[in-house]
């Protein structure tokens, strides 16, 4: 999933109560939240990812939590070109707060058109963020430092993408396919561990390295 940057830096399935908004309503329901003056309540969610969400909330147990994750922290989730821009290399992004007021998620817009199960691996990421610091409580400081954090959320990204593509997912037609599917074969914990170090070198930007 290339590097999916965090910008600050038994079987059950939950209702999702998600404010879904006509594509016309969005821009201007977030420049409500930009200016202060909500009037739509949160979350707010693209209508282009509002099936991505919805297929991350009927993908298991740990989806079905973390899409309620989202939902509860009352985020504002939307493409780059609709929220602001991504750094580069990165796909998605997470912010515990922002101008808006709210968390917010965001994706890269050039996978507007991907499958709406790749877009859910993006959320289902940086949605494990949403969970661990707004359910879970768990912070930047050790022993949950930024490698952490990034392990679990490559983990339930993994875990995602081995239920809906067992085997992985062919053809692959983008680079977030391409690694979640490698990512997917890797079967042990030193594996897992070498392999995101690698990601989180090659795309972080300088200073927000896992280097604790």
């Amino acid at each position: 999933m290339r590097k999916l940057l965090t910008i600050t830096s038994v079987f059950m399935l939950l209702l999702v109560s998600v404010v879904m908004v006509p594509a016309g309503t969005y821009a201007s329901d977030v420049e409500e939240h930009a200016s202060g003056q909500v009037n739509t309540p949160a979350p707010l969610i693209s209508p282009g990812l509002q099936l991505p969400l919805s297929t991350i909330a009927n993908s298991g147990v740990e989806g079905s939590i973390i899409a309620n994750a989202i939902v509860s922290s009352g985020a504002v989730v939307g493409f780059t070109d609709e929220l602001f821009p991504l750094p580069p290399g990165a796909v998605g992004g997470f912010s515990p707060t922002s101008v808006l007021g709210v968390p917010v998620i965001v994706v890269d817009s050039a996978y507007r058109n991907a499958d709406p199960r790749t877009l859910g691996a993006i959320l289902i990421h940086e949605g494990t963020h949403v969970r661990d610091i707004g359910i879970l409580g768990k912070s930047d400081d050790p022993p949950y430092s930024c490698l952490g954090r990034e392990l679990d959320a490559f983990g339930a990204a993994v875990r995602y993408w081995n239920t809906e593509f067992p085997g992985g997912k062919f053809p692959v037609v983008n680079s977030v396919e391409a690694q979640l599917n490698d990512l997917a074969l890797i079967r042990t914990p030193q594996e897992a561990v070498q392999e995101i170090v690698q990601l989180l070198t090659l795309y972080a930007l300088p200073g927000q390295e896992c280097n604790r």
